[in-house]
């Protein structure tokens, strides 16, 4: 199983914050979650442990966003790799729509994740405006030179309507990602929550019953804010209770209590998965025209979860979540929930220039010798007194978008591997990962 958990961060304001650990709200298996600290900061040769637990600060400035993006890998059969742990079961077990979407890692080198990116309504006059892509030594190549195979990793896009007067929007892509191996104590979680948790019957939107906050008592942006209704795990080391969060002091029972948790006890609390980075590589981030996605019949023509059997010839590009029915077949999955927004707004891509793209984020499971990254080296959470929870590994991304000049500067160098901390087995990248196109074509408009 795969997840991913999105944290934005928006800087308000007249002035430059700066940002450590990132938060992130996540459900992590047995019916419990956690708001948890994370840091995808850190550059290659750093690691939570050299580091002493403390996450480098990075600027953001008014009018900038922090899109932190956390995955984590777990399960009972996800790794064939692990022959100690891994019990071959194949699909048996699976309900019929989940059989299309198992996958063995150990066949894959690479993870991908790809995101829909729709500049189509950029400007008021959506027919004119332009896109491009800089790199850090001043280079500029419209969208519409750039290969699919061109590594954007490191660079900035920039999306504009020349003569509008809306601002310039500029997404970052942050050369590296920081992954990490975890094994949680599931005593703990079923002492904290039970196993599963379950909330009553009269509260099911009660975040308290199945959410705990580890995020300690920094303040600011460091952790997550007091005045939620979620229990605060962890001794705060306060010396009083803010008074307008007195009548909430259930929720953070041991606020003034001491020592102060540090933050590596914080990470592991309640049987949270302790997100201790081990090793920080370059991410590969390719950019390719969307083929579309228009036309969905009015109800599918399967009962089909998995999205494969409900649209005959449907476009390539469409993802599986906008194809998939509900269980019975009756209505789209996207429509089965009743949303004001609807779900065709996001995926409405039409093919064609300065249009729709995807982009898509890859991170290696393996180094070119085949030996497994920290990522890829999953082992399986297998066996009658296990959950397929209990132990995995996470990635953690920093992208970031704004206007104009909120988005700050390239962040580190991208590195070959002759500068790279790698492994005795080797780096997945010889060579600079990823040079500036040279000669330059003319910059956009």
């Amino acid at each position: 199983q795969e997840e991913v958990d999105l944290i934005r961060k928006h800087c308000n304001g007249t002035y430059d914050q700066k940002l450590r650990e990132n938060q992130f709200m996540t459900m992590t298996g047995g019916g419990s979650g956690y708001w948890l600290n994370g840091c995808p900061n850190y550059s290659p040769g750093n690691t939570s442990k050299n580091m002493n637990y403390t996450c480098p600060a990075v600027p953001v400035a008014p009018g900038g966003y922090k899109f932190s993006i956390l995955g984590m890998l777990y399960g009972s059969m996800i790794n064939s790799a692990h022959n100690e742990s891994y019990g071959g079961y194949g699909a048996e077990g699976l309900y019929d729509y989940q059989v299309p979407h198992w996958r063995d890692l150990a066949q894959y080198k690479s993870l991908v994740m790809t995101s829909t990116l729709d500049i189509t309504n950029v400007g008021e006059n959506t027919t004119v405006r332009s896109a491009w892509v800089e790199w850090r030594n001043g280079t500029t190549v419209n969208f519409t030179n750039i290969s699919d195979t061109t590594n954007l990793a490191g660079t900035k896009l920039h999306f504009v309507s020349p003569g509008s007067g809306e601002d310039e929007i500029v997404l970052k892509f942050a050369p590296y990602y920081s992954t990490g191996k975890y094994e949680r104590d599931v005593a703990a979680v079923k002492e904290e929550f039970g196993i599963p948790c379950q909330y009553p019957d009269h509260c099911p939107t009660c975040l308290d019953y199945c959410v705990r906050d580890i995020t300690g008592y920094e303040g600011g942006f460091q952790s997550k804010a007091l005045g939620r209704e979620i229990k605060k795990l962890g001794n705060g080391g306060l010396s009083t209770l803010p008074t307008q969060h007195a009548s909430k002091s259930s929720f953070y029972p041991n606020a003034t209590s001491t020592p102060k948790s540090t933050k590596e006890e914080l990470m592991s609390l309640g049987g949270a998965p302790k997100l201790e980075v081990t090793e920080v590589r370059p991410v590969k981030i390719f950019l390719r025209k969307h083929g579309g996605c228009t036309g969905r019949p009015a109800s599918p023509a399967a009962a089909d979860m998995s999205g494969k059997n409900t649209w005959p010839n449907a476009p390539a590009d469409c993802p599986d979540w906008f194809k998939a029915s509900t269980h019975d077949g009756s209505k789209w999955l996207s429509e089965g929930r009743g949303t004001d927004v609807k779900n065709e707004w996001m995926i409405d891509c039409e093919a064609g220039d300065l249009r729709c793209y995807l982009v898509d984020v890859h991170l290696d499971l393996a180094y070119l010798n085949g030996t497994r990254s920290v990522l890829g080296d999953i082992t399986n959470d297998a066996g009658s007194d296990k959950y397929g929870w209990g132990k995995g590994t996470f990635f953690m991304y920093d992208p970031e978008i704004g206007t104009g000049d909120a988005v700050g500067g390239f962040g580190d160098e991208i590195q070959g591997s002759g500068d790279l901390p790698c492994p005795a087995s080797g780096c997945l990248y010889p060579g600079s990962d990823s040079p500036a196109p040279a000669p330059a074509p003319a910059p956009a408009p």
